[in-house]
């Protein structure tokens, strides 16, 4: 130990600071290293090597942690899951774009976008070509009719039931509303829509 810090002649102890993230974003604290020139005179060994182990112990736990990070973003970017999420909320995305031109409609305006839904599916359009602005549509007309505005992770639910999935939502959560939106984008075809619900309360309003 003392020959191991002989041979480094007054100068030693680099250590670095590593931070945490929860984001891939570039840090706003970037790594540092600290450079020190000891003195000439000796330290006590064993208060020296502590300190080193403690600083080495604190470098090491904080890469194992960055580490967990990093396994867990990868973990989440390669599960099917993560991308059938990040592909409904850029529907979410796309309806709220529709959103201000929407509103400036008038109730005539509003009421005559199902006959220009149904004149694009008639020249080839698919349901998915106009989802995100009949999404827009429902939940202008919900606004205006019942007073409730179809939040984002309604948006969601609607999303899901229209692609023949299951929504399961709590108690509260605007099921009803939900089913309006998938009910809506699949009656412009022209083939008719059911909507089934073991609830007394929800039927009487289907």
């Amino acid at each position: 130990m003392t020959s191991s810090f002989t041979s480094l002649s007054n100068h030693t102890l680099f250590t670095s600071n590593t931070h945490k993230h929860h984001h891939s974003q570039p840090s706003s604290h970037p790594s540092t290293f600290f450079f020190c020139t000891l003195p000439t005179t000796s330290f006590p060994i064993i208060s020296l090597h502590t300190h080193t182990q403690r600083r080495r112990f604190t470098v090491t736990a904080s890469l194992k942690e960055n580490l967990g990070v990093v396994t867990k973003t990868w973990g989440n970017f390669t599960s099917l899951n993560y991308w059938v999420v990040r592909d409904y909320y850029r529907l979410v995305e796309f309806v709220n774009s529709f959103e201000p031109k929407i509103q400036k409609l008038s109730d005539d305006q509003l009421t005559a976008k199902t006959a220009e839904f149904r004149r694009r599916l008639g020249r080839g359009e698919t349901l998915a070509d106009i989802q995100a602005e009949a999404f827009a549509v429902v939940r202008e007309a919900a606004k205006r009719k019942l007073g409730m505005r179809h939040f984002d992770v309604q948006i969601i639910g609607g999303a899901v039931l229209n692609d023949g999935s299951i929504a399961e939502m709590k108690t509260g959560e605007g099921k009803t509303l939900v089913s309006t939106l998938a009910a809506y984008l699949n009656a412009l075809t022209g083939e008719g829509v059911h909507g089934m619900s073991i609830t007394i309360v929800i039927s009487s309003l289907l």
